[in-house]
């Protein structure tokens, strides 16, 4: 069963993507948000067909979409995943990176545990490609309870700056706290409540190459 449902999130991010065109459209504003229609990311808005067809596959697991406009200083474009560990994130998988050179894309992660892994695939005028993490966890924390938070809101693009998109907490305890994403930046946040497991996805839109990243 489990199996199926990855069948359907990869055939329904295919096809998705292959309908979208990856056009991030842009709207007049006045000058003083003329740098955010520039370079951005927020989440993508699915018109009708799009949703239908998520609708159609029955894609019941997490997942989220974003579209991302940048400018001809983007070199790469790296993914990273952190976990929470004694009050500090430490990096779980990720510190590559994908050459990109586009102007504009979308983004899209399905998942359901984070600590299990995720899927992410990635398309544009030349890019098109996914990428798969997967690790072995316990049976226990795979019956744990999650709260996951998204990026909701436009975040205008920073080059070498990590965007928190996704924020994932497991834990057995009956209350769960829903943090922001923007708590990324201040990890007590999370370690305050004493969760087993907080995850973290974010993005991070450079102006070096795949080669000169971190």
């Amino acid at each position: 069963m489990k199996r199926l449902k990855i069948r359907r999130i990869i055939l329904a991010l295919a096809v998705l993507f292959s309908v979208s065109g990856c056009t991030v459209k842009e709207t007049k504003n006045s000058s003083k948000e003329g740098h955010e229609n520039k370079i951005f990311i927020q989440k993508a808005k699915l018109n009708d067909t799009e949703q239908s067809i998520i609708d159609l596959l029955g894609v019941d697991s997490h997942y989220v979409i974003y579209d991302f406009k940048v400018d001809h200083q983007v070199k790469a474009i790296q993914v990273n995943t952190y976990e929470l560990r004694d009050g500090k994130w430490e990096i779980v998988a990720g510190k590559g990176g994908k050459h990109f050179t586009d102007s504009s894309g979308r983004i899209a992660f399905s998942f359901e545990n984070i600590g299990e892994g995720y899927r992410t695939a990635i398309q544009s005028e030349n890019t098109n490609g996914s990428n798969t993490y997967i690790i072995e966890v316990s049976e226990e924390d795979k019956n744990m309870g999650r709260m996951t938070s998204y990026l909701e809101n436009k975040e205008i693009i920073e080059y070498e700056k990590e965007i928190p998109l996704v924020m994932q907490t497991l834990t057995h305890k009956n209350e769960v706290v829903s943090c922001n994403v923007e708590d990324f930046y201040e990890p007590s946040e999370y370690s305050q409540y004493g969760y087993e497991h907080v995850y973290a996805i974010t993005i991070k839109f450079s102006q070096k190459t795949v080669s000169e990243l971190d």
